[in-house]
């Protein structure tokens, strides 16, 4: 604002104040919405099936040409386990997680999120984002297969009654998905096969293979079996 003084009609003096506007110098602040990581995967587990050794995400970055540095952490609730960053000129729209943490060994297995954090410069607070919530499961399903009577026992009539067969599995962090049995002959080969998904984890087999109309003879403990659980990560 500035003040002067002008003539007035007269002779005297005329104090008048001037009221003059001047624009701030001011600098656009950057645009930062926008931002994502995203994965299509429910998690991801290095001990098992090929396909789920690793986990991919894809990233966006808004306004690039403001950016200055960026991060990316996989976050579970003990904190962070894995991090990468770098400049703006190396700004990447995909990344692949492989469950290990940064010392080389696997992470913590438990749920986890990816977050992005994308620095602007001093103008403005980072810009941060989170995927949706997914697993690192490292621990394979544990179980025990159960057969009600372990024998084949004719009844009054003579008439054999099936035995009941109960799959049970548990895994640490992922939900069961699949099963499936073989059960063995004396010799080691396959004699009958079942599978099935979870929670139908109940048959019935009546000691008899799909190509014979004999039973197979077992020892007291029951039939040996070879059973195998799977989890769900997809």
């Amino acid at each position: 604002m500035k003040k002067g003084l002008v003539s007035a009609a007269g002779g005297g003096a005329l104090a008048i104040v001037l009221a003059v506007a001047l624009p701030g110098c001011q600098t656009a602040k950057p645009n930062t919405a926008g931002n994502s990581i995203q994965t299509e995967q429910a998690g991801l587990a290095p001990n098992g099936a090929m396909q789920y050794q690793a986990i991919d995400f894809t990233i966006v970055f808004a306004n690039k040409d403001a950016i200055k540095n960026w991060k990316v952490e996989m976050v579970t609730s003990s904190g962070p386990q894995r991090e990468w960053s770098g400049e703006a000129k190396n700004l990447p729209s995909t990344l692949m997680w492989d469950g290990r943490s940064e010392s080389g060994s696997l992470a913590p297995e438990g749920t986890y999120t990816a977050k992005l954090t994308v620095d602007y410069g001093t103008s403005v607070p980072a810009a941060t984002a989170e995927s949706s919530s997914f697993i690192l499961d490292i621990s394979p399903p544990t179980g025990s297969v159960t057969f009600n009577p372990q024998q084949f026992t004719p009844d009054a009539q003579g008439a054999v009654q099936p035995v009941s067969i109960q799959i049970k599995g548990n895994s640490a962090v992922a939900k069961m998905d699949s099963w499936s049995l073989d059960i063995m002959d004396p010799n080691g080969q396959v004699f009958r096969s079942f599978d099935g998904k979870w929670p139908n984890t109940q048959t019935q087999w009546d000691g008899k293979s799909p190509s014979s109309a004999s039973r197979c003879s077992f020892p007291d403990r029951g039939p040996p079996c070879r059973a195998s659980l799977r989890r769900r990560i997809h």
